[in-house]
């Protein structure tokens, strides 16, 4: 039967499509053209495992650096989200990006309903809304306060999880953390080059990291689909195993098929090339 096969193959067109819309969400986000460079605390290379934080002093510091023409701050933290009245829908664990909302740099992308959030709101993915069972307008609770659900985004599902949007003041107040940052987003002014201003910060701000977007975008590349990888090898070989032994089953009906007119041309002195040739 090509029962095992064909559910191998099927696995890895899933797998490659996992793949192609983990790095689609991933570019769409860190990659925004509005953001040319973004800073970390030191030893902070990606959105997904960051556990660093900038100071106020340091956001302050990066708010005054010369040549950027808008500067925002960027918290993220996992956070439980619930409907206000559960039915049986799970509670999620997402994760919170706090920005200067409505407008600020490292807002959602792409709003497939609603609008951005303002303080006391939040904008969900649409897998999250779905299985929230929660639709613009309706509440969710985070961190034990209510919430309105503003808007639905897209492009905005990691798989392990999914991206929440809300007002970056109230995230760092609802975790005691004020004014604190995971990462900064920073968008060069006109009459500035990126490098002009990363070698400011490197100079001014020594515990802070300056970041090219490109380079952002491929660290969290590299940490959001590390895990898929090792499967991804893993199916690949399985997959090339099944096609030799398919060949090899072929080649061995064939010669099934053919043994009586072999042992007549092997009889008559054919010699085992010209045989194997002639099949």
């Amino acid at each position: 039967t090509l029962f095992p096969y064909t559910t191998l193959f099927r696995s890895l067109l899933v797998l490659f499509g996992t793949l192609r819309g983990i790095d689609r969400s991933v570019v769409n986000y860190v990659g925004q053209p509005a953001i040319d460079l973004w800073a970390a605390p030191r030893g902070s290379d990606n959105l997904v495992r960051s556990s660093g934080l900038l100071g106020p002093e340091q956001v302050l510091g990066l708010m005054r650096t010369e040549g950027l023409a808008q500067v925002g701050p960027v918290l993220r933290a996992f956070i439980t989200v619930s409907r206000v009245n559960p039915g049986k829908e799970p509670a999620l664990h997402l994760l919170a990006i706090g920005y200067q909302t409505p407008a600020g740099l490292g807002g959602p992308i792409h709003l497939v309903t609603g609008q951005a959030p303002i303080a006391g709101q939040v904008t969900l993915d649409r897998v999250s809304a779905r299985r929230l069972g929660v639709v613009v307008g309706d509440s969710v609770q985070v961190l034990e306060h209510r919430f309105v659900v503003s808007g639905i985004t897209t492009d905005s599902n990691w798989v392990s999880t999914q991206l929440l949007f809300c007002d970056w003041a109230v995230l760092s107040h609802l975790l005691g953390i004020d004014g604190r940052a995971s990462f900064v987003a920073m968008r060069v002014s006109a009459d500035s080059s990126q490098h002009a201003v990363v070698a400011r910060i490197a100079e001014h701000l020594r515990d802070v990291e300056p970041i090219l977007r490109s380079e952002f975008v491929a660290r969290n590349l590299r940490e959001t689909t590390a895990g898929l990888f090792p499967i991804l090898a893993l199916l690949v070989t399985l997959g090339a195993f099944v096609v030799c032994l398919i060949v090899a089953l072929l080649v061995q009906g064939l010669l099934e098929d053919r043994r009586c007119d072999i042992a007549v041309m092997l009889a008559m002195g054919i010699s085992a090339q010209s045989i194997a040739v002639s099949l």
